[in-house]
Formats: structure tokens, C-alpha cells, sequence
């Protein structure tokens, strides 16, 4: 069933949104000359939309997800925004963008993107409450808990490891098979006293 779900979602969905990067710049409102510049000139701003796009996929493979985010926060402040020549803008985004592919090239491909997930497709309005929250732990490994409030699945933590396209979580009361991609998680098997078949299904990653 797991595997199944999970085929169909990534034919009718595809890899869903990924994470926001930092050091995004809103053309509505820009903070200084460096932005205003990048928002009026058309190669800026595909290099800005480039930039955003090898973040995303950095941030992804990146065993720190917080620490990337600053150190992209870092770049955009004293090197993009410090900028006051176009010309100054084009080398900052040149050499960002090379230690990015550098950080894709030389990380860990991801597995399961860290986030929320919510329930695809349930059933009823409780089954649709169900959610999974996944974040990283040390040695490679996955934080994993179970999010409702209704009755026939309570909240559930453990761990487990990541193999290419599929892992088993076991915790006390709960144990099920996963199948995923980065924004799409497909769960069967749930045994347990703490955990059954009201758990099974798909789940999509948020965007919260």
C-alpha cells in the first residue's frame, strides 16, 4: 500500500514546494540600493531566483538546516546588500553561487525533508487532523512524532533511520513502514496499542 501511494502522489504531484531559503528580498518593499538595484534589472533578478533555488537545494542536504539559513542571512547582509555597484552585485552572486554547487556537490543527497506533514486525502475530519512532524537528530537519524487530538491516534515520538525511499519507525505502543521523497511521506503497517490503521495514508509537506 505504502509504496503504492507513494508512486501515485509522485506522478500526480511531483516533489512538492520546497523549504523557503533565507535571504529572500521582497521588490515591493526593498531594504536598500542593493535590492532596489536587483529588483529593477532583469539579469539580477534571475540571478536573485537562481540563487533561491541552489539555497533551497543546499539547505536540503545540509546537516544543520538553522546554521545554513544564517550563513545565507550572513552573505545577503555583508556582501549582497553591502554592495553599491552593479558590478559588485554580479561577483557576489557568482561566488555565492559556486560554494552553493561546492555544498550540493560534497552533501548528503536528502532523504525526508524536515517539517510538517498533513494528512492527504483522509477519509473524515479527524483522520484529516492527523500530522507527522520529522526533524533531523545526530548520526544521520530522523526525529519523528505523531501530531492529533482525536481520539483514535494519540501523539507518538522515536526516531528512526533513513534508507533510500524508505524507513521503519519503532517506538513503545507504535510501529509502521514509510515510503518517501523530500515533501511526501506515504505510512502503512501501523501496529501498535498507541497507533493502528487510522494512521496509514499520505501526507504532504506544509508549508508551516
Amino acid at each position: 500500500m505504502g509504496n503504492f501511494i507513494f508512486r501515485a502522489l509522485l506522478l500526480g504531484l511531483g516533489l512538492a514546494t520546497a523549504l523557503p531559503a533565507a535571504a529572500g528580498i521582497d521588490c515591493n518593499a526593498p531594504a536598500n540600493w542593493a535590492q532596489d538595484t536587483i529588483c529593477r534589472s532583469k539579469a539580477l533578478s534571475e540571478m536573485q531566483r537562481e540563487m533561491e533555488t541552489l539555497a533551497a537545494d543546499a539547505r536540503a542536504r545540509s546537516q544543520d538546516p538553522e546554521a545554513f539559513d544564517a550563513s545565507q542571512r550572513q552573505w545577503a547582509a555583508e556582501r549582497r546588500d553591502a554592495c553599491n555597484t552593479a558590478r559588485c552585485l554580479h561577483t557576489s552572486y557568482h561566488s555565492r553561487r559556486d560554494e552553493l554547487q561546492l555544498q550540493i556537490t560534497s552533501g548528503r543527497p536528502p532523504l525526508v525533508t524536515p517539517g510538517t506533514y498533513h494528512r492527504h486525502g483522509a477519509p473524515d475530519d479527524a483522520e484529516a487532523g492527523i500530522a507527522l512532524w520529522i526533524g533531523l537528530a545526530d548520526g544521520g537519524r530522523y526525529r519523528l512524532r505523531v501530531l492529533s487530538s482525536g481520539e483514535d491516534v494519540v501523539p507518538v515520538e522515536g526516531e528512526f533511520t533513513g534508507r533510500v525511499g524508505s524507513a521503519r519507525f519503532t517506538a513503545p505502543g507504535c510501529a509502521f513502514e514509510l515510503a518517501f521523497a523530500p515533501d511526501v511521506i506515504a505510512l502503512s503497517g501501523a501496529a501498535g496499542e498507541l497507533c493502528g490503521e487510522a494512521l496509514e495514508g499520505s501526507y504532504l509537506l506544509g508549508t508551516d
